[in-house]
């Protein structure tokens, strides 16, 4: 099929045509033409609008599509649904599943289910053998098989013996480790940011220097040991000033933060609404503040959306017992241009970001080029609601809430999804 967008504004700094509006034609996947006007022939199908947007595609780095172990959740294909639903052309896929993505065959799998969807997929393997965090997992085959980089996703890597060999046996292939950084042994059963909610709550809190603790090993062992080091999600001043100390010395360390940090603050947690539990937890104001200046510096190189779908058995109960997690696909884009309102910034954070960190070219919107991406507009209100999301799973703080940005379509290569 030709698509023929029309009046797009192009937000790609990387293109001639940045900050322009302008007619794009796509055919056979390529951008076939860029201009003023473009006349729609027959059988092209057409995406326009008041206030039609389009950037290179986005891509998620954290997902859980729970597939597999646990599809009465999420599973690939409603997973790659809610993804093109949410404007993004590539998602990366959490090995934390039921079993987790310790080998070959688990990789190859989840390749395998894409089934020509328009959105990719690009699975983490463990770091860790069935990601008990005691023997490294088999890295290099998994490499082989498709895996983009490798972590025991929400389970920090706490031995420090096994971080210093996945760091330096990565080295020959130039692998990705990603760790998220909280000491659990420090914080037991906390449950939301400590502070005064905590304290009002009744509840034990997670102190930011969990986090900032198990930060600062991972940057003393990845300047001792070399390799490629991605930390996220992040959601403490203090660790965001390690991290900025860091690349200022030239350590190859990325970071990301996840949509919800930056709108909602840990007052949200005082109703005990178990949908606003997560991991790390939400922090005070001081926090967003610093996780907004870290975007605007570079410090935090990208956004994710920390999808994490949960049924009613996982998160309608007691709050200390309830899972950590929401869904946030669909919800990302709004919620993050709420939350900063510079659009630019807000997209290079879900395009140049994430790509650099997984060593992925950057598509650019010229004559000639892939067509790879994301037709949104800014502007558009809609109700994040039970009818309006495509997850199996509907754990989310946003239920029932009027969002403001949405996208349209995404295209790539050959394959595009337009929204109803």
């Amino acid at each position: 099929m030709k698509i023929l967008i029309r009046s797009a504004r192009i937000i790609d700094p990387s293109s001639t045509f940045h900050h322009k509006s302008k007619d794009i034609l796509i055919e056979n996947g390529l951008i076939s033409k860029i201009s003023d006007k473009i006349r729609a022939g027959s059988g092209i199908k057409v995406i326009e609008g008041k206030s039609i947007h389009v950037s290179g595609g986005w891509v998620d780095l954290r997902a859980n599509f729970c597939e597999p172990g646990h599809e009465y959740k999420e599973d690939i294909q409603s997973g790659l649904k809610a993804a093109a639903y949410g404007g993004f052309t590539g998602v990366v896929l959490s090995s934390g599943t039921h079993p987790p993505i310790d080998n070959r065959a688990s990789v190859e799998f989840l390749l395998a289910r894409r089934k020509n969807q328009a959105v990719d997929i690009f699975p983490l393997g463990t770091v860790s053998e069935k990601k008990e965090g005691k023997e490294l997992s088999e890295m290099y085959d998994m490499h082989l098989g498709g895996a983009i980089g490798f972590s025991d996703n929400k389970k920090t890597i706490a031995s420090n013996k096994l971080l210093f060999k996945a760091l330096t046996y990565s080295h020959a292939f130039n692998g990705l480790i990603m760790d998220f950084p909280m000491d659990y042994d420090w914080i037991d059963e906390g449950q939301v940011h400590e502070g005064l909610i905590s304290t009002q709550m009744g509840v034990k809190g997670i102190p930011e220097e969990a986090e900032a603790m198990m930060v600062q090993r991972d940057l003393t062992m990845l300047k001792y040991a070399g390799g490629r080091l991605h930390l996220g999600p992040l959601s403490s001043g203090l660790s965001l000033k390690l991290i900025k100390k860091a690349k200022s010395e030239g350590l190859n360390i990325t970071a990301e933060v996840c949509h919800h940090s930056l709108l909602l603050g840990d007052e949200a947690t005082a109703d005990f609404d178990s949908n606003f539990k997560f991991m790390p937890p939400l922090r005070d104001a001081k926090s967003r503040k610093a996780l907004l200046n870290a975007l605007k510096d570079g410090t935090i190189d990208a956004i994710s959306s920390d999808h994490q779908p949960e049924d009613d058995d996982e998160k309608r109960i007691e709050f200390l017992r309830s899972a950590y997690g929401a869904i946030g696909l669909e919800s990302s884009f709004a919620v993050s241009l709420e939350a900063i309102s510079d659009l630019d910034l807000l997209i290079e954070k879900l395009t140049v970001g994430p790509r650099k960190i997984l060593g992925l070219e950057n598509p650019s919107i010229e004559i000639g080029a892939k067509a790879n991406l994301t037709v949104f507009d800014p502007t558009k209100k809609w109700e994040f609601s039970r009818t309006t999301v495509h997850s199996k799973s509907l754990n989310s703080p946003y239920m029932g809430r009027e969002l403001i940005g949405k996208s349209v379509a995404v295209i790539n290569g050959g394959r595009h999804f337009i929204s109803d």
